[in-house]
């Protein structure tokens, strides 16, 4: 029988597609289990096979504000897009290609309108600080894109059209092919538009001018099986954009426009044991852009290369017990004509940690530690405690206590000449707790999760004028932020019908905590109190 599918998201599209979708979580590999082991006891958000039905033709950006345990600033279609996590700021945020932070060592952000949702088959949030695996990024939370490979024969050819409103258009194709020991995967996006928003100014309706767009981004993936344990992968990824930039409320006219190139590769090597898991990966990022803008005399071309590598062991010490190490080295350059000459980065780094599992694997521990040198300079450690129990067969409890730091971009170091040499790194402790309550009949399933959080930032870098037109990063003492999420599911699923409802609610706090601050006690911008979301998948019919 022909399938028939609706979905309903609340407050975002309407969607009508089709789906294999089945109410459990996708599987994950190694790349995320490393996250899944050191941080027990975080709020975690997954977002499964019906989010991608639903959002094939958007970014992550997109994607991520469907859920409210993030805020994602957008300046529109195509324009620059940063993502806050429990208060955090976008460079506190670290986003993740297989466990690999991405993140541009100028800016220390990403742009989340430049990477499509489509490439990747899985995408997970989590909240709190990371540093344990992601380093000097995270203070905040990070999100990681996996892309796991399935050895069972499929061949799959899609493309799709999509017209969006502002006279925008997307065009999407993808073509997978897999059998017993051979996976590929190959996905475009290609992005067009005139972004015709229109405005009131002094009760005129005003067309804003200088806003068209056009992009295109094109990921491969392909996975070899050597042995039944035993798996490499090859993942490419390149992308190149063009955006106008529109002028600001304040400007008659824009012949701004920015230019952004990057290449991705990734190599990836696996074995699985039967008491032990070994993981290789290399990567490659290479990112040019290029802004201009005549009429303020701004011509800035930069160009950051980054290599890494990295190695993940673990060890089945006994039943419940499981030792891992992790060692990474990676190595960044900036080549830009706002700094005085090209600037380098060294960091090498190594976590250890044990997990323990008690009660019959009903109590959960994970205690994990991170040392780092970054160009011959030693940073304290940090570290990672998360434990998870369940206290009765549908309610579990949860707690996660980490010490995290974020080092200063390039930006804030050597931008010329307003680059502050002195600055000192971000850091912080986060403090996690809550409740999941999760219940199941053969027909239904109902989950409740609330979790409370709590960070204290020192040293936070801001940016602050010094006179009228000068403005300096500084650090500028403490920071905390805190708040509450509030996160429920029901799933019904009778026959051929199918029904879904996720609703969320997060209410946050970030305030200035320094008592010598003349801002002391202040609310930090950009920052929503409170954020809610609900989404509604139904179905009727039989699934592919």
């Amino acid at each position: 029988m022909r399938e028939l599918l609706l979905l309903f998201i609340l407050f975002y599209d309407m969607v009508f597609s089709q789906t294999d979708t089945a109410i459990v979580l996708p599987e994950v590999n190694i790349a995320d289990k490393q996250f899944q082991k050191i941080f027990q006891g975080v709020k975690v958000v997954r977002f499964d096979s019906l989010y991608h039905i639903a959002s094939s033709d958007l970014n992550i950006g997109d994607v991520l504000s469907q859920k409210g345990f993030s805020f994602v600033k957008s300046y529109g279609p195509m324009q620059l897009q940063t993502i806050s996590i429990g208060g955090a700021s976008a460079a506190q945020t670290v986003i993740c290609w297989e466990g690999i932070p991405f993140n541009d060592i100028m800016l220390g952000s990403t742009d989340l309108s430049l990477v499509p949702f489509s490439f990747f088959n899985t995408m997970t949030l989590y909240q709190g600080g990371t540093s344990i695996l992601s380093g000097g990024n995270s203070l905040g939370g990070a999100v990681n894109l996996v892309n796991k490979p399935k050895f069972k024969k499929h061949m799959k050819m899609q493309a799709g059209i999509n017209y969006l409103s502002l006279d925008n258009f997307t065009y999407t194709g993808g073509f997978d092919y897999s059998d017993s020991k051979y996976f590929s995967r190959t996905s475009l996006s290609y992005f067009a538009g005139n972004n015709n928003m229109y405005y009131f100014k002094e009760d005129k309706k005003i067309l804003l001018p200088h806003a068209d767009y056009t992009g295109i981004s094109l990921i491969t993936s392909n996975a070899f099986k050597l042995t039944t344990n035993q798996t490499i992968r090859i993942d490419l990824w390149y992308q190149k954009y063009f955006r106008n930039i529109p002028p600001s409320e304040y400007e008659a006219m824009s012949d701004a426009f920015q230019f952004d190139e990057q290449s991705r590769g990734l190599f990836l090597w696996q074995r699985q044991g039967k008491a032990s898991e070994t993981e290789i990966k290399s990567a490659f990022f290479k990112s040019f852009m290029w802004y201009n803008d005549s009429l303020k005399d701004i011509n800035s071309r930069n160009t950051t290369t980054t290599f890494f590598l990295q190695t993940y062991n673990s060890w089945r010490l006994k039943k419940y017990r499981k030792l891992f190490v992790r060692g990474e080295w990676n190595y960044a350059v900036a080549e830009t004509n706002n700094y005085l000459g090209n600037k380098y980065r060294r960091t090498f780094s190594i976590v250890s940690g044990l997990s323990q599992n008690l009660l019959k694997n009903r109590w959960k521990n994970t205690l994990s530690i991170r040392w780092e040198s970054v160009s011959n300079y030693l940073i304290p450690p940090v570290f990672s405690y998360g434990t998870q129990i369940m206290l009765s067969p549908v309610l579990t409890g949860k707690v996660n206590i980490s010490k995290n730091y974020k080092l200063p971009s390039f930006n804030d170091l050597y931008w010329y000449p307003m680059g502050n040499k002195n600055l000192k790194s971000e850091n912080g402790w986060s403090y996690q707790g809550g409740f999941q309550y999760t219940f199941s009949r053969k027909k239904w399933l109902t989950k409740f999760e609330t979790m409370g959080f709590y960070n204290h930032i020192f040293d936070m870098i801001v940016w602050k004028p010094q006179t009228a037109t000068y403005w300096s990063p500084v650090n500028i003492g403490k920071v905390k932020t805190y708040g509450n999420i509030l996160d429920c599911s029901f799933v019904y699923r009778h026959k051929i019908w199918f029904v879904r409802i996720d609703a969320d609610y997060t209410y946050t706090e970030t305030k200035n905590d320094d008592e010598d601050d003349i801002n002391y006690g202040n609310e930090l911008i950009y920052v929503p109190k409170n954020k809610a979301n609900i989404n509604i998948f139904f179905s009727y019919g039989s699934f592919l």
